[in-house]
């Protein structure tokens, strides 16, 4: 039998604290927007557990409930620029690359 997910007694302090700003700030969204949790999970094709649940900024919260209720929110365009760049990503990827074997091209070397 499987072991459930341990996630929420073994996940990092910041990935909870992230967990628990991402859900209260869903929270205030709706509410802004004077929804009921049963309305947005409507909205968002979810269970109004699981939006009580993100909300509480419970790890084991699907990340798709999440961006659903973004949606269901017009909180969506928001996301377009998360993870868009990379800059440590970039540098290490650079810093990797081989080194070019042959020298280039230049207006000499054409006939």
């Amino acid at each position: 039998m499987a072991r459930p997910l341990q996630l929420g007694s073994t996940a990092p302090t910041r990935v909870k604290s992230l967990a628990a700003v991402l859900g209260e700030r869903l929270r205030i969204a709706r509410k802004r927007r004077r929804l009921t949790e049963a309305e947005l999970a409507a909205r968002a094709g979810i269970n109004r557990l699981t939006v009580r649940k993100a909300e509480a900024g419970a790890l084991q919260t699907a990340l798709g409930a999440y961006l659903a209720m973004a949606w269901a929110l017009g909180l969506d365009k928001q996301l377009d620029d998360l993870f868009a760049s990379d800059p440590e990503g970039e540098m290490l990827e650079r810093a990797r690359l081989p080194e070019r074997v042959r020298q280039a091209l230049t207006d000499e070397d054409e006939f």
